[in-house]
């Protein structure tokens, strides 16, 4: 015998598993099964509240296969209603049921060639000394490691700003350099608003509240609710209250009826 065909019973509610297992004798009561949502009823009932039974045993992976897709059919699986199949059995690939068709392959080839890659996979490549990290074209390659450097990324190396200052370390002395550039000229750094006083992360409390209000906090409230309005200003409950209150909004029942009513017609 290469392997067998069983089928599991939960005692507690009556569903049922079908499965293969690669052995040459038949483990009554050991083993089980493998499938994720078996695995979940054992764990939630225990071992003892199951029975496992015998339905067939083969002499190839071809005929194991072939007779696991022919007991689940014969059982009505997968239904969830019945068992705790997920598939229909046999299958090359546990998640597809089936192996890609060749047309298949041949789409996915042409998306990833038009793909636009990262520099490492254009050409160039990583190097590292010390602390120190770059990427080089090959022509610039031999000249770096004659300097002692190292081909690879060193998965050992830190943050490279990690317990530095721009007092004391030339690289986040010329990154501290262009952010003041950047902040001079006005332009947007991270995803919160810009650097300096119109930045609510880093104003004092009351200022903070005072700019979402004077940003246009009732419009955005009355078209999207409170819901969007903290992730709109990237800020807490309890200062979306204050803010409320200080632009003397009140919740109703008619504006939250309306806000639920709009994101159900977004939804569908």
């Amino acid at each position: 015998m290469y392997g067998y065909i069983y089928i599991t019973t939960c005692l507690v509610n009556n569903k049922i598993y079908i499965g293969q297992h690669k052995s040459k004798i038949f483990v009554d009561k050991k083993y089980l099964g493998s499938g994720k949502l078996l695995r979940r009823a054992i764990k939630q009932y225990g071992k003892n509240k199951f029975n496992v039974k015998l339905l067939e045993e083969c002499d190839s992976k071809e005929h194991l296969d072939e007779q696991e897709k022919y007991w689940i059919k014969q059982y009505k699986l997968p239904d969830l209603k019945i068992g705790y199949n997920l598939t229909k059995g046999g299958q090359k690939r546990f998640f597809t049921d089936c192996c890609h068709t060749q047309e298949s392959k041949k789409k996915m080839s042409d998306k990833a060639k038009k793909r636009e890659h990262s520099a490492t996979t254009l050409g160039r490549i990583c190097i590292y000394k010390d602390s120190e990290r770059r990427v080089v074209e090959k022509s610039e390659l031999d000249d770096y490691l004659s300097q002692g450097w190292l081909i690879g990324r060193n998965v050992k190396i830190k943050s490279w700003n990690k317990g530095h200052t721009k007092e004391t370390d030339e690289r986040v002395a010329r990154y501290c350099k262009k952010l003041d550039e950047r902040r001079a000229k006005g332009d947007v750094i991270g995803f919160c608003g810009r650097f300096g006083e119109d930045n609510p992360r880093y104003n004092s409390n009351e200022k903070l509240i005072e700019n979402v209000v004077n940003k246009g906090l009732k419009d955005i409230w009355q078209e999207h609710g409170k819901n969007y309005c903290k992730k709109y200003f990237h800020i807490k409950q309890e200062t979306l209250e204050r803010c409320l209150k200080l632009a003397n909004i009140v919740e109703t029942k008619e504006h939250t009826l309306y806000i639920r009513n709009k994101n159900r017609m977004c939804r569908k």
